[in-house]
């Protein structure tokens, strides 16, 4: 079994779970005209997220190893930003978090070269299946800028 592939698992449910706080954080502090669709949008989407966080992680242990799970292993592993400390617009917000499924996207674009060479149908089936609603997400977001 290849580190590099469990690395890049732990780093890509790092940004999954930044992805999370970030969406959980903009759902909260959202403002503007079309503030109650996004509200509830951005909600739809944490819980999402969520999901997929539980799911990387089950699958880092399932694969024999620790999943990381504080605030300063997720840190250490994390490649997107965190939400900036000022209020952003609506619009921001959201380009904020194209950005970051985009970084997450190409992080776990690079875990399924290893799941061939491993024949790890099984983390090349979640990955898959991740980026997919991961790119879905974005695209719905996309669709809310004006």
């Amino acid at each position: 079994m290849s580190s590099n592939k469990l690395d890049l698992l732990k780093k890509s449910l790092a940004n999954v779970y930044g992805l999370y706080l970030k969406t959980q954080n903009y759902h909260w502090n959202v403002k503007g005209s079309d503030f109650y669709q996004l509200h509830i949008f951005l909600e739809g989407q944490y819980k999402d997220l969520a999901e997929t966080v539980d799911d990387l992680a089950e699958r880092v242990v399932t694969l024999g190893e620790k999943a990381p799970g504080s605030f300063r292993d997720f840190q250490s592993l994390m490649t997107i930003d965190e939400a900036p400390a000022d209020t952003l617009s609506a619009d921001k917000m959201i380009n904020d978090l194209l950005l970051s499924y985009q970084t997450t996207v190409e992080c776990l674009r690079t875990i399924l070269p290893f799941c061939a060479e491993d024949d790890d149908a099984g983390t090349e089936d979640l990955v898959s299946s991740i980026i997919g609603d991961l790119e879905k997400k974005a695209w719905m977001l996309k669709a809310h800028i004006s």
